[in-house]
C-alpha cells in the first residue's frame, strides 16, 4: 500500500506530449475547397488568424523558406472542408495538424526518414457565415499555444 503513492510522485513531471522541446513551427495551409468562396474565406485571412494568435501566444514561428534548417521540419498545417448543407448552411470540418519528418525505429529499405503527424485535432459544426469557421480555427489555435508553452 505504500508503494502506490511512491511511484506515482516519480511519475508526476511525466508527459505524453509530442510538443516537448519543440523549437519552432511553420504553417501551411492546404488547398481551400469551392466552397470557401461562399464563405469569404481566403488564404491570406486564414493564415493571418493562425500567426496572429500563435505568435500572441509565443510560439516561435519560422518561414517556409527557413524550415529546412529546423529540427524535424515541423509544420503546422490547416486543413478546412466544406459541405454545403441547406440554405446559407454549411457543414465544416477543421484539421489542425503538427507534421514532422522522423526517423523510423526499424530498418527500411528505401526510407531514411518520412513525414508523420507527431499531434492533430480536429473538430467540425455547421456554419452560415466565414466567422464562425475561422472561431473555431482560432479556438484550436489556442489549445495547440497552451499545450506548446506548458511543454516548452
Amino acid at each position: 500500500m505504500c508503494l502506490l503513492p511512491l511511484a506515482l510522485t516519480g511519475r508526476t513531471g511525466v508527459s505524453m506530449s509530442t510538443l516537448q522541446s519543440l523549437p519552432s513551427v511553420g504553417i501551411e495551409l492546404a488547398a481551400l475547397p469551392a466552397e470557401a468562396t461562399a464563405f469569404a474565406l481566403v488564404e491570406d485571412d486564414i493564415l493571418f488568424e493562425l500567426r496572429q494568435v500563435l505568435e500572441s501566444a509565443g510560439v516561435p514561428l519560422v518561414e517556409p523558406e527557413h524550415l529546412a534548417g529546423e529540427p524535424g521540419r515541423p509544420v503546422l498545417e490547416v486543413t478546412i472542408q466544406l459541405a454545403k448543407i441547406r440554405g446559407p448552411s454549411h457543414l465544416y470540418t477543421i484539421d489542425l495538424e503538427l507534421r514532422e519528418v522522423v526517423a523510423p525505429v526499424r530498418p527500411l529499405r528505401s526510407l531514411v526518414e518520412l513525414n508523420a503527424v507527431t499531434w492533430k485535432r480536429q473538430t467540425a459544426g455547421i456554419a452560415n457565415r466565414g466567422d464562425t469557421v475561422l472561431d473555431a480555427l482560432r479556438r484550436m489555435a489556442n489549445d495547440f499555444a497552451a499545450e506548446y508553452r506548458r511543454e516548452n
